[in-house]
């Protein structure tokens, strides 16, 4: 009896001893700090991408108009200017965006999914990225008007400034 005794009394004071060694005051505990920077920097960093491809083919085809105002068209300028402000027209097979789907991270595609209400899960599994990025390709081209929206709640849940969003805006509304 004095054996089950000395066992309990051995097992209680190991487990204090072990408590006082591992336990850490809330004081002294250093909290690491939440850096959310490489995922603003590479939302970022995807933004100007985006806005490298969207405006650089508009330049290509539409001339600016403050080079304009001080010239008068000649008759065959005003045809060479309707030939580069007309865009090459888009194959049914392929569609241009502004948001590049192929680079959409699975963070950056579930917040499209959310905007476009498509679902995240199937049998209580997650889809896998492709699979919500080709949903979200036949979405875009059923509904174009939904890209401003979903490249607005991308900048918005992951807080960037996007100071060219209405340009975009002016430019899906077109």
């Amino acid at each position: 009896m004095d054996n089950i005794f000395l066992g309990i009394v051995l097992f209680v004071i190991y487990f204090c001893i072990a408590s006082c060694i591992l336990y850490e005051r809330k004081d002294s505990v250093t909290h690491p700090q939440n850096n959310s920077q490489p995922i603003e920097q590479a939302v970022r960093e995807m933004l100007d991408e985006i806005y490298d491809e969207v405006y650089s083919d508009e330049d290509e085809y539409a001339p600016s108009e403050e080079f304009y105002d001080d010239v008068t068209p000649v008759p065959q300028q005003e045809e060479k200017q309707k030939q580069k402000t007309q865009k090459p027209a888009v194959k049914d097979k392929q569609v241009t965006h502004a948001i590049n789907i192929t680079k959409l991270n699975l963070r950056h595609a579930r917040v499209a999914c959310s905007v476009l209400g498509i679902k995240q899960k199937v049998n209580d599994r997650d889809v896998s990225l492709v699979w919500m990025q080709s949903q979200i390709n036949a979405h875009l081209k059923e509904q174009p008007e939904k890209e401003a929206e979903i490249y607005k709640a991308i900048a918005d849940k992951f807080g960037v400034s996007v100071p060219e969003f209405d340009r975009l805006l002016e430019r899906m509304a077109c």
